[in-house]
């Protein structure tokens, strides 16, 4: 009786191994490792079943089994995660800037370029006029701020519509109109529409102090509600 006692419950810690088996050797493989987990996840239901029949007796099957089941299962979940990446990775690449819904950093630098819903936002410089004797900024130690900007529709069929409103300057968080008049600046930015491929550069003029941190803010009707772009101009 003792030695029926020590003896393993074989079937179902043979079936778990089987199954696990089976499962690690098709974890490796894509689409199939789908199969391949239903089985490891069978074979490590069977394993601890097995052990709970041989609670008194002699376990090495069965740990074999649920072993090789979860190291499967493990296997399975893991591959399919980094298949994932990998086909979300090129079909990103793929994918044209029109389908990127979100801009990829908030706050740019002069030079940089900024992509939103196949738009490109760029400032290309910057520069502080005094303006002249008879017309100058409306607050003392303010100068006109002069940024020149890009804006190209790459990728959209439609037109798409720009306008110097949709952009404001920052002055430590106070936001203004870029719409004053600066006698040294010409080829100021009007508003318009860009067909597909079509780029259109221009001037916009602020008012601002120089040795604040400014910011040119741009948060036109291609954005949602919650998204805007930020350029740093000093």
């Amino acid at each position: 009786m003792e030695e029926k006692t020590n003896n393993e419950h074989k079937t179902l810690a043979i079936l778990a191994i089987v199954f696990g088996a089976i499962g690690l050797a098709f974890s490796w493989v894509p689409i199939i490792n789908n199969l391949a987990a239903i089985f490891a996840f069978a074979g490590a239901v069977m394993g601890i079943i097995a052990l709970v029949l041989n609670r008194k007796s002699k376990k090495t099957k069965s740990i074999v089994g649920l072993v090789l089941s979860i190291v499967a299962f493990g296997i399975v979940m893991s591959t399919q995660s980094a298949y994932s990446n990998a086909i979300d990775k090129a079909t990103g690449t793929a994918t044209s800037s029109k389908s990127t819904d979100k801009i990829e950093k908030r706050t740019f630098k002069v030079g940089e370029t900024a992509t939103y819903k196949g738009v490109e936002y760029k400032v290309n410089s910057v520069e502080y006029h005094s303006g002249d004797e008879y017309v100058k900024p409306d607050k003392d130690g303010n100068k006109y701020v002069v940024v020149n900007v890009t804006i190209t529709n790459k990728d959209n069929d439609d037109k798409i519509s720009y306008n110097p409103y949709d952009f404001k300057l920052d002055d430590s968080g106070n936001q203004t109109d870029m719409n004053s008049y600066d006698p040294a600046t010409e080829d100021t930015l009007h508003s318009g529409d860009l067909a597909k491929g079509a780029s259109v550069s221009g001037n916009l003029i602020g008012e601002g102090n120089q040795s604040n941190k400014l910011k040119l803010i741009y948060d036109g009707n291609m954005f949602s509600k919650k998204e805007k772009v930020t350029f740093s101009l000093n």
